[in-house]
């Protein structure tokens, strides 16, 4: 694969599917108030990420973990 077609596969994997969109709505960033929110993951491990002020949520091990994390934050 070529660099850009990786680099593209890593920004589609990062976004919520539809399940885990239509199980928990993200809430927004709670420094910016940004509602487009990231999953990002690396060697197991996964985590929300606001795309305008890059904040990251507590890390889990999988995606609805690292979602449910965001979502309990105060």
């Amino acid at each position: 694969m070529s660099e850009i077609s990786l680099h593209l596969q890593a920004m589609k994997n990062s976004r919520p599917t539809i399940f885990e969109m239509k199980v928990r709505k993200l809430q927004p960033c709670p420094f910016c108030g940004n509602a487009n929110i990231s999953i990002n993951n690396e060697d197991d491990f996964y985590w929300c990420q606001c795309s305008i002020c890059v904040a990251e949520g507590p890390v889990g091990d999988s995606r609805l973990s690292a979602i449910s994390r965001w979502q309990e934050r105060n």
